[in-house]
């Protein structure tokens, strides 16, 4: 996508799902993904404010994927997921997000370095051990960004700032 707008947004108040905040996942990856999904009440209005942002972002995206490869249609890939219930199966009511940041960017030049999420408290401070889990509060900023991969479709990325 050639002029790809990316957009920095705070997320409303939402209930953290195995944060990986202060130390990276290398599970699939071994230089590490730091990551956080979210889930949300999706009948809280700044929630809804937040969504209408980010599909927005999304749709704009979207006519431009459009554009460039002169299709139809192009498969999307969702943004929201609805949150389910480990033991039954069945959706909870509550929305997720999954944001993540790459623990070691590399450029195609050869340039890398390495980032981590900022985690700051309340009252806008810094913090390094503070206890961020499963069921914490949370309030994240990432950057909202279109793409197009025309094997997977388009959708728009969520890094974690």
């Amino acid at each position: 996508m050639s002029d790809r707008k990316s957009e920095v947004l705070v997320t409303p108040p939402g209930i953290a799902v195995w944060p990986k905040l202060f130390e990276p996942n290398r599970k699939f990856k071994p230089e590490g993904t730091y990551e956080c999904t979210v889930r949300f009440d999706p009948n809280d209005p700044a929630w809804a404010e937040f969504m209408e942002k980010v599909n927005a972002i999304d749709a704009a995206g979207y006519a431009e994927a459009l554009k460039e490869t002169k299709k139809k249609v192009l498969k999307r890939v969702e943004t929201f997921h609805p949150d389910t219930d480990r033991d039954t199966g069945e959706e909870t009511g509550m929305m997720l997000m999954k944001t993540s940041m790459d623990a070691l960017v590399s450029t195609k030049d050869g340039r890398s370095w390495e980032q981590r999420p900022v985690v700051i408290d309340a009252k806008k401070n810094i913090v390094k051990d503070l206890k961020v889990g499963s069921g914490s509060t949370v309030r994240v900023k990432v950057e909202i960004r279109p793409y197009h991969v025309p094997s997977a479709g388009v959708g728009v990325s969520r890094r974690l700032k």
